[in-house]
């Protein structure tokens, strides 16, 4: 079980374009006003005969919408441990150029990368997923970012190695084992 919490209204629209925290997730039917998210940072072992006799609350508007939280469960758990100059230099950057550019999120539906070590990075890859090819301002806009990006990343011993744009559809089986996903929708 995750604790469920209010959070102020204008995080409902970020959430449901796939900004603020990855471990919120929004819950739209609690019978109370408010905007209302599920923090799945925390879990607290329950006893399922407690649960029985609990009124039942139905969490999601549509199976797809269940698909959707079991595939964040899963991405939250799956995620490997990265050095802390990798979280600090690729991955909080990847984050903030997200978060500063709301139009490019609505194209993406997965930030990857590949790396050659997840303690000691040195070299690191970013792909962005998508399921539609791109439009070209996207790239140009990634790039741009990618080139003020590699300076910090090179001083902290990482090479940033230029980015990759890719559909899903066009990624084998083992082309996506071999990343790790850091972002996803």
């Amino acid at each position: 079980m995750a604790p469920v919490y209010e959070v102020a209204s204008g995080v409902r629209r970020q959430i449901e374009h796939g900004h603020g925290p990855m471990y919120w997730w929004l819950i739209p039917n609690i019978p109370t006003p408010g905007v209302w998210i599920a923090d799945l940072r925390i879990e607290v072992p329950i006893e399922k005969g407690w649960l029985a006799g609990q009124r039942r609350l139905e969490g999601f508007a549509d199976a797809s919408n269940q698909r959707r939280f079991g595939q964040r469960l899963a991405w939250l758990k799956s995620r490997p441990a990265f050095s802390r100059a990798f979280v600090e230099v690729v991955q909080a950057k990847v984050f903030d150029f997200l978060d500063g550019h709301p139009e490019l999120v609505t194209e993406l539906d997965e930030v990857a990368v590949r790396v050659d070590s997840y303690l000691r990075p040195t070299k690191v890859q970013i792909l962005f997923l998508t399921d539609t090819p791109l439009v070209e301002d996207f790239r140009e806009v990634v790039e741009a970012w990618w080139d003020l990006a590699r300076g910090p990343a090179h001083q902290a011993g990482i090479l940033l190695l230029p980015p990759d744009f890719r559909e899903i559809t066009t990624l084998s089986v083992a082309e996506y084992r071999g990343m790790s996903s850091i972002w996803t929708r």
